[in-house]
């Protein structure tokens, strides 16, 4: 797939965009040099780099990547990020949409950025910093084009290069043997710089709100149609070792670098806040967060080994496909021209964005995660744990999840209730496992991690201290 070169919002905004640039290419119109061969994947963008850095001082450098622009050498800069930020949609946006769009150097043009722009932050975003960009051009006549621009956070927690193979072959994707994309259709890729990228803006979407919008069965149904559609893409070979018949779940290995970085924050005393260190160490149950004698890092590791073995005992066959990982409010977006009507949710008014945590885990690790996030906490660091839904709902979100999971298979088999019963057991043994998962990472948060998201260090207390009055919930209190 190639970029359109049409500067219209109906192109960069919608899936028009997708039928027009493989026409466009065979015309000449995007353009590779004859010298360069195709890169893709993680490795596509290391290759990138080297060449930029064989290149030399160009700040517009600029090479395709998994068929959209990467510009290695151009950043936001953290000091002044409205203005660097607007500087960056207009490069990329400006890139796209000539029709020369490189030199025979391989530098973006970068003097003819006649934009007129305005930009405007965007809440909602834990780790990521997020700007709406507004650019109007003569060459739009009377239209203008809307981009959205993520400056990334959480560095050294993420595999950026991975995420954006991953993100731009989603929304190239589709769902299992139908012609219906895995994302939503407007949702795209658009180009990547050094800190960030640029996305289409989808307008008239809201984030979700845990307690206004997940009572709703509607979305609900929506939510668990998109995760069977997700869970049926095919994960690229850089996630599963070039060996797709045998699928190993991230999860663990994910835990356990996690629980080493911590280890490594507390030798390096990072962080400042003592008292959280402390409710961390009790909500392990261990005495001390003393580096010295590894108490805090045996005790977690202790709770992963003993939530493994409970999976591969109990489950031996738990589905392990490519995930999401981190489906929460903020990355549901609504329509909100529904707001206040008794609304059907489809692909088209709910979207499941944000795949920074995508990987191969555990199906029921998602649906397990999703359940979590009933009790909030995001926005105002008070989990409220009396909104986790029972299993009788769980299940029904079980049952719609399966009918898609399967419809897009071809299996002509309903699930059984026997399985639904043992799915229901899974998401409640996986809820354990996203609340490990996340109160490690709140830690590691507070420790200084997050450069331009909305996450606080009280959150980083919540993820890990919340309780559930249950038996299924051990001694996993975090």
């Amino acid at each position: 797939m190639v970029h359109a070169m049409t500067m219209t919002s109906d192109v960069l905004r919608t899936s028009a965009i997708r039928k027009r640039r493989d026409i466009l290419a065979r015309k000449g119109v995007w353009k590779i040099s004859k010298m360069e061969e195709r890169l893709s994947g993680p490795r596509g963008y290391v290759r990138a780099r080297e060449e930029a850095l064989a290149a030399g001082d160009s700040t517009y450098f600029v090479r395709v990547v998994e068929d959209r622009p990467y510009f290695p050498r151009l950043n936001v800069d953290p000091a002044n990020q409205e203005e660097s930020a607007l500087n960056v949609a207009k490069v990329v946006v400006d890139h796209l949409s000539s029709e020369s769009s490189k030199n025979d150097e391989g530098n973006a043009n970068a003097g003819t950025l006649e934009y007129e722009g305005q930009i405007s932050a965007i809440s909602g975003g834990l780790t990521n910093a997020l700007f709406k960009v507004d650019l109007k051009s003569p060459s739009l006549d009377d239209d203008s084009v809307s981009v959205l621009v993520r400056i990334f956070g959480a560095e050294g927690l993420i595999d950026r290069d991975e995420e954006n193979a991953t993100f731009a072959r989603l929304c190239s994707s589709k769902s299992g043997g139908t012609d219906a994309l895995v994302t939503h259709d407007r949702l795209d890729l658009l180009g990547r710089f050094g800190n960030g990228r640029v996305e289409t803006f989808m307008p008239n979407m809201r984030p979700a709100h845990y307690v206004r919008d997940f009572g709703r069965g509607a979305v609900h149904a929506e939510v668990a149609r998109q995760l069977a559609r997700i869970h049926c893409f095919d994960a690229p070979e850089y996630l599963t070792n070039g060996n797709a018949e045998t699928k190993r779940p991230a999860l663990w290995g994910v835990i356990t670098t996690w629980i080493d970085d911590l280890s490594q924050q507390l030798t390096e005393e990072r962080f400042q806040d003592t008292k959280l260190l402390e409710l961390f160490s009790e909500a392990a149950g261990c005495a001390s967060s003393n580096s010295d004698d590894g108490d805090l890092k045996s005790h977690l590791m202790g709770e992963v080994l003993w939530l493994r073995k409970q999976v591969e005992t109990r489950f031996p066959e738990a589905p392990v496909v490519f995930c999401h990982n981190d489906v929460n409010g903020g990355n549901i977006l609504l329509d909100r021209t529904l707001d206040g009507k008794e609304a059907v949710y489809d692909k088209k008014s709910l979207a499941i964005i944000d795949y920074e945590y995508a990987a191969v885990n555990y199906a029921m690790f998602d649906v397990g995660n999703f359940i979590c996030e009933h009790c909030g906490g995001n926005d105002d660091a008070t989990p409220k744990y009396n909104l986790r839904p029972n299993r009788k709902r769980v299940r029904r979100f079980l049952e719609t999840y399966t009918a898609e999971r399967d419809s897009l298979l071809g299996s002509c088999l309903s699930c059984s209730s026997e399985k639904l019963d043992e799915l229901c057991d899974q998401v409640e043994l996986f809820e354990m496992a996203s609340s490990l998962y996340w109160g490690v990472w709140g830690v590691l948060q507070s420790a200084g991690e997050v450069t331009g998201g909305s996450f606080k260090e009280d959150q980083s207390r919540d993820r890990m201290m919340g309780i559930i009055d249950t038996e299924e919930w051990d001694n996993l209190r975090y």
